[in-house]
């Protein structure tokens, strides 16, 4: 019954980042530093930091009707960084302001693998 208990505190000291001396950088875009705001498809957007090593890049999904690649869009966060909840604006020539709101907010591919790379890096010494 030992044995199985140190097993598992190996196992879980080795899976757990936070022990194994590296962990991934938090998932962080502040909107009020320089990004680009580019429509992927549907109510998707990808919001990219123009500063940072590596730069924060999220995909988020909206609640916005009728986005597309004419419309400049803007987001507003209520913290330092974009959430759930927080402000998407569109605007297209011509038109009103339409005003918004994100729904849910996740790491692109890229962001996930670099910071990933980031964190092995640190966590090598190399």
């Amino acid at each position: 019954m030992k044995r199985i208990s140190v097993l598992l505190l190996v196992f879980v000291w080795e899976a757990s980042p936070a022990f194994a001396g590296g962990s991934a950088a938090p998932l962080c875009l502040d909107p009020s530093k320089p990004y680009e705001a580019v429509w992927v498809s549907g109510r998707t957007v990808d919001v990219t930091a123009k500063r940072g090593k590596p730069r924060a890049e999220v995909h988020i999904e909206t609640d916005c009707i009728g986005i597309d690649g004419h419309a400049r869009i803007k987001v507003q966060a209520r913290a330092v960084c974009l959430a759930a909840g927080d402000i998407v604006q569109l605007k297209r020539s011509g038109d009103p302001v339409q005003t918004c709101n994100i729904t849910k907010v996740s790491p692109t591919a890229t962001y996930a693998a670099a910071t990933v790379q980031a964190a092995t890096v640190r966590s090598d010494g190399k």
